[in-house]
């Protein structure tokens, strides 16, 4: 690759720097490897990018300058970027990046962010959650995207993930049907029901309210879309031991 044409970040440019990046969109970062080292699982290792047998070559990544200038910032000594000002596309191009390349200083702000981000992103949240494994973000994301059409859940989820996230959905408005049909019976719940029937996520919107009101359905409360699997190992094996050699007969069992 000819660098001649290519822009230098105007903020990664020493001239003692030993490795030069590239980003996708052809910027380039002149950046040192011990500090990409101590700050990185998978930067550590990139002393190999700079032996003689492979050239004066820049490492080309697949993100952004806009994210890899963020990025490099959490390998500094110097203060960290605000990532309040930042726009929710460039976030979570930030925060897999952070997943991607273990930056360490860079993992928790961004898992908090996009926590923040949930009820305004919750598909695109579940689906960084659910790729990194971040268990009470999955399921709180879940929640929030109760609200999102099947359609647009379509469009953003991976097929894997649409197809759990369908499942999930079904069974959400099932028990949200069930628990407003519960709730008219009393008649000082009638303002509250018919807020909630007119909105597509009762259950998170007027979370507080349905609490409070003392009729909402546990089984909404504490439906998980991703367990823990050392969780759910563990509530297997003893599932196993209960229920083995006794036949036992199992009753569906409904709290409100």
């Amino acid at each position: 690759m000819s660098t001649s044409s290519l822009q230098v970040s105007q903020r990664f440019c020493a001239s003692d720097t030993d490795l030069t990046v590239c980003s996708s969109d052809g910027v380039l970062f002149k950046v040192h490897l011990k500090n990409l080292g101590t700050h990185s699982g998978v930067f550590a290792g990139a002393g190999d990018a700079t032996r003689p047998e492979n050239g004066d070559e820049p490492v080309e990544l697949s993100e952004t300058a806009d994210v890899l200038g963020l990025l490099f910032q959490f390998m500094y000594p110097q203060p960290q970027p605000d990532l309040r000002s930042l726009n929710f596309t460039v976030l979570a191009a930030l925060a897999e990046a952070a997943e991607k390349y273990m930056v360490y200083p860079a993992l928790a702000p961004c898992r908090l962010r996009m926590n923040d981000s949930v009820c305004a992103h919750p598909l695109e949240v579940l689906v960084y959650a659910v790729r990194h494994d971040h268990i009470s973000l999955a399921n709180e994301s879940a929640h929030q995207s109760m609200g999102c059409a099947v359609a647009q859940a379509l469009d953003t989820l991976p097929p894997d993930t649409f197809r759990e996230w369908l499942l999930f959905y079904e069974r959400w408005h099932r028990e949200t049907a069930k628990s407003l049909a519960y709730m008219a019976t009393f008649s000082q719940h009638a303002s509250l029901v018919q807020k909630c029937t007119a909105d597509p996520n009762p259950a998170c919107t007027f979370r507080k309210e349905l609490d409070a009101a003392g009729g909402w359905s546990r089984t909404i409360r504490e439906m998980k879309f991703m367990t823990d699997p050392k969780v759910a190992r563990i509530q297997r094996s003893l599932l196993r031991s209960q229920c083995a050699p006794i036949a036992v007969q199992c009753i569906p069992v409904f709290s409100f």
